[in-house]
């Protein structure tokens, strides 16, 4: 299905972190994120955290380009190496600074914890990215305003 909404990045999102690997960044408010290389997830370019708060993100990118409709797939497939009873809880397309991403929402336990991934995945001529972000489902709504800055913060460093 497709959102009509334009999601965009929010004003207070002004420091860009660029993916070394292709023509994707992600603005984000540096007050409230704190981000590094990723050492703990070797699929992952950047691992980031609300600041003294039990949300984080991860930034995939690749080179390779995928299609856009397959990357559900690819995205649920890798998502059950950490959590084998995974579901896709919501499918939607938006649009998201100008480019059409796929937005997931998946349901999964890890380590007898239950999580909630929030993930936009796009791909283009320059190659894939996965920005998803993660926490206990209980603590979903406490977090859903800071899930969707983060995201909506999600860019095209090339155009």
């Amino acid at each position: 299905k497709e959102n009509s909404k334009k999601f965009e990045k929010d004003k207070s999102s002004s420091f860009l972190v660029k993916s070394s690997k292709n023509d994707f960044g992600l603005y984000l408010n540096a007050k409230k994120w704190s981000f590094t290389k990723a050492e703990t997830n070797e699929d992952a370019e950047y691992s980031f955290t609300l600041k003294n708060e039990d949300l984080y993100a991860m930034m995939i990118s690749e080179k390779i380009k995928e299609e856009l409709t397959s990357l559900a797939d690819i995205a649920l497939e890798n998502a059950r190496a950490a959590s084998p009873d995974i579901k896709l809880v919501n499918t939607e397309y938006r649009t998201v600074n100008g480019l059409k991403v796929l937005h997931l929402q998946m349901d999964g336990t890890i380590q007898g914890v239950a999580f909630t991934y929030f993930g936009y995945y796009y791909s283009d001529e320059s190659g894939t990215v996965q920005l998803i972000t993660y926490t206990s489902q209980s603590l979903i709504k406490d977090y859903k305003t800071d899930i969707e800055m983060f995201l909506n913060g999600f860019v095209n460093t090339e155009l």
